[in-house]
């Protein structure tokens, strides 16, 4: 696809108007390019999320109407791909910092019996932001994070695009990053 040809023109028009198919198409014209920026640079199981999260903000901006029409499309999205990167090494770094082994189950029981209740809450947390999302997002967010499947081998299960699948995914990951800043605020709140 050519830099501002009418056909890019005419996809970004059928992506503002909510076109899935010219999302889809959108998705699997620049996916290749966004994965070779991504090799070497991250771990490969953090590509797709990365991806998604560029494809989402993407869409975004293109139907809020803040895209600049002079850009070309696959520069604009390594541009945005660059930002989420920045964003992912800032908060793996402080993940890495904050993240204490806990390498068996017994020492998960250990904490549990002595009467520490945060384990407890944390799972009711969980379980709790868990049922509050789509029966879908649920289902493709387990698959993806429990079992490791990726978007294409979701998408086979589910009969759906990839990008479809990529988006609920990434939208329920944001949905989960949300939900966690809000439950550590209100556990910080009740603390004091």
């Amino acid at each position: 696809m050519q830099p501002g040809s009418q056909n890019e023109l005419a996809l970004r028009r059928r992506i503002a108007s909510g076109d899935q198919q010219a999302a889809d198409e959108f998705d699997s014209c620049f996916r290749p390019i966004l994965t070779r920026f991504l090799q070497n640079r991250v771990p490969y199981q953090d590509h797709q999320d990365l991806i998604q999260e560029t494809f989402l903000a993407a869409f975004q901006s293109i139907r809020n109407e803040s895209f600049v029409l002079h850009k070309q499309l696959g520069a604009w999205l390594v541009g945005i791909l660059k930002n989420k990167l920045a964003v992912y090494w800032r908060s793996h770094k402080r993940t890495e910092e904050r993240v204490v082994a806990m390498n068996t189950v017994e020492q998960l029981a250990t904490l549990n019996s002595v009467g520490d209740s945060t384990v407890v809450e944390v799972a009711l947390d969980v379980e709790r932001i868990l049922r509050s999302l789509s029966k879908r997002q649920r289902a493709i967010l387990l698959l993806n994070l429990r079992y490791g499947l990726n978007t294409e081998q979701i998408a086979a299960a589910f009969k759906m695009p990839p990008g479809s699948v990529g988006r609920i995914l990434a939208e329920a990951k944001q949905f989960l990053r949300s939900s966690q800043k809000q439950v550590k605020k209100s556990s910080m709140g009740t603390d004091r």
